[in-house]
């Protein structure tokens, strides 16, 4: 059940089968069952590894945009407005 994950569990195991795509496309598109698991761990390793770099990314940026750190709040005010309105109705 992917989707009832958290967004960072869904973002990377997302990326994870991009990468596992792509790692059987150029480097063996059939793979024996012990080279399978070995690809599998890579990109779900690579993904996680992405996905740590690129919230570091945007918890930096939070600390030093302030413009950034405005429209994101914003963002987040506005679909909790949403959403406590939708449910007390």
């Amino acid at each position: 059940m992917l989707t009832i994950q958290p967004l960072l569990i869904c973002t990377t195991m997302q990326d994870a089968f991009d990468n596992l795509r792509a790692a059987l496309l150029f480097e063996n598109v059939f793979p024996d069952p012990n080279l399978t698991v070995l690809f599998l761990r890579k990109t779900l390793v690579a993904a996680a590894r992405s996905c740590l770099l690129n919230m570091v990314n945007i918890y930096n940026r939070l600390l030093l945009d302030d413009k950034y750190m405005d429209k994101l709040s914003w963002l987040i005010s506005v679909l909790t407005l949403k959403d406590m309105l939708l449910t007390m109705s």
